[in-house]
């Protein structure tokens, strides 16, 4: 039997549009239990459109699991990934199709990130399929770099006016990527100085801002300066070129970093876009 007096409370996300999601859902508390970890909790499925990967996929069901382990980071994750395999999952096609995904999003209040192991998992902030199930069970845990509850975290991502933050060392490159989005996707960008950034009155900061448009307002803000004023009034911030580590307590918004620059890097940041919309 797990051991219920385990040392670190963790938080696993499953996703899966291939095949009998609810039933691997099933199958994967069964073998996480199996596996040591003790199942403290565990949310409903939602149903979620697929973002970001192949056109035409089944839309996703996700799902939280939350449990109590004494096992290492390193051996919690291994036993997610022999989960995942033993329930025929491959890697393939990235945001492509599954029966089983499982991620670890928290491990208490560990930051970790290297080639091997990241936590908290680096997209959870903005992607509502994630949180809404999540916040289902763990409302009030902390994610260690921003220092906010999952709940705020959610909040923020509707409430907040649709704007985009950019810490980035290379301006030039950041406004090429928007426009690229916008050119390949029709979607409306306006370029905001980051002093004009609008941050919503406090006492509607937790409810949906009424009458936004459908333009994201950007600001791109040079790495030298501090991002945490501008986090402040962005639905989304964006960070590149930087660790972790460093930006503990200096965001105050929903964040996607972008580790290196890639041609990849439109699509990251409509899939972050598209993610923060709610379930289907």
């Amino acid at each position: 039997m797990p051991d219920l007096h385990s040392t670190t409370t963790a938080l696993i996300a499953f996703g899966g549009n291939a095949g009998d999601p609810q039933r691997e859902f099933h199958r994967a508390i069964a073998a996480l239990d199996r596996a040591g970890l003790a199942i403290e909790a565990v949310s409903r499925l939602w149903r979620t459109k697929a973002v970001g990967g192949p056109a035409g996929q089944a839309d996703f069901q996700n799902g939280a699991i939350r449990i109590r382990t004494r096992r290492r980071l390193e051996e919690t994750m291994q036993v997610l990934h022999d989960v995942e395999q033993r329930s025929g999952r491959t890697r393939k096609v990235r945001w492509g199709p599954r029966s089983v995904d499982l991620d670890l999003l928290l491990f208490d209040d560990v930051i970790v990130d290297t080639a091997v192991v990241c936590v908290p998992h680096p997209r959870m902030t903005f992607r509502r399929f994630v949180l809404d199930p999540a916040c289902e069970i763990g409302a009030e845990l902390i994610e260690p770099i921003t220092g906010m509850s999952l709940a705020t975290l959610r909040n923020l991502v509707s409430a907040r006016p649709p704007q985009i933050v950019w810490w980035t060392e290379d301006r030039v490159a950041a406004r090429g990527v928007v426009e690229q989005l916008a050119a390949e996707h029709g979607r409306t960008f306006r370029w905001i100085e980051p002093s004009r950034l609008s941050l919503p009155p406090p006492h509607i900061e937790l409810e949906r801002v009424a009458a936004e448009t459908a333009a994201y307002h950007v600001a791109l803000v040079p790495a030298a300066e501090d991002i945490r004023p501008y986090s402040l009034a962005a639905r989304l911030t964006v960070v590149d070129h930087a660790e972790f580590g460093p930006l503990r307590g200096r965001l105050a918004s929903p964040y996607l970093r972008l580790t290196k620059p890639s041609d990849q890097w439109p699509r990251e940041l409509q899939a972050a876009i598209a993610s923060m919309q709610g379930s289907a």
